[in-house]
């Protein structure tokens, strides 16, 4: 006699769990999701996860910006991330509950000490690209998405906005500056005292200045 397959299955656990031998079903992840900051969508660096309040499960997340907690917690409803240079958040979830999205304000780009910066003229334009860098002189790789705005100083000359549109998509975050060479001249007319160029970024409350520079062959600033 063909008994049928739950049959077979249930009894097949039966006699594994009368000899000693307890059979394990799989189980999905009690939850799962993803962490990520609300203005560039990519991984909060250095977020910490927790599942089940204070005593509950940690994650820590610095690359990717998925998580999973494969055990229900004792509190089972309190998922909570924190991550240096956010407003921390807090939600109440469900066992079971997948495609939770942490998102988390940012704030402040955390021991932010300066800025680094390569200038190049192309087609008309003064193109410079941006990095920020730590308190110890280091890239910083990550960072929270605070509002972001640049312009370029001319020693003794003033100052002139530069335009950036901060690309978070990439594996790396790329800060594009750009001013038009004819900006420059209207900015810094023949005469004027002009040296050196600086380029000051305003992260935030939170204002770096590059090292000095010399314009770059091709976008020179005028002589008199």
């Amino acid at each position: 006699m063909v008994r049928p397959l739950h049959v077979a299955l249930a009894a097949g656990i039966l006699a594994l769990a009368g000899g000693g031998v307890v059979a394990a079903i799989p189980r999905g992840p009690a939850v799962s999701g993803v962490v990520v900051d609300a203005v560039s969508g990519r991984v909060a660096a250095g977020v910490e996860v927790v599942y089940g309040g204070a005593s509950g499960t940690v994650l820590n997340r610095f690359r990717s910006p998925d998580f999973a907690f494969r055990q229900v917690a004792d509190d089972g409803r309190t998922l909570s991330a924190t991550a240096p240079g956010y407003r921390p958040v807090s939600i109440e979830v469900h066992p079971g509950a997948t495609g939770v999205r942490l998102a988390l304000q940012p704030v402040e780009i955390p021991d932010l000490g300066g800025v680094l910066v390569f200038p190049r003229a192309d087609g008309g334009r003064l193109d410079l690209t941006a990095q920020l860098l730590d308190g110890r002189g280091a890239v910083l790789p990550e960072f929270p998405a605070v509002p972001l705005t640049a312009r370029l100083v001319a020693e003794g000359a003033g100052a002139i906005p530069l335009d950036l549109r901060a690309d978070w998509s990439g594996p790396e975050i790329r800060l594009p500056l750009s001013v038009s060479l004819e900006a420059l001249s209207k900015a810094f007319p023949p005469g004027s005292p002009a040296g050196y160029l600086v380029v000051e970024v305003k992260a935030g409350d939170k204002v770096v200045t590059s090292r000095p520079f010399a314009a770059p062959q091709g976008a020179a600033l005028p002589a008199e």
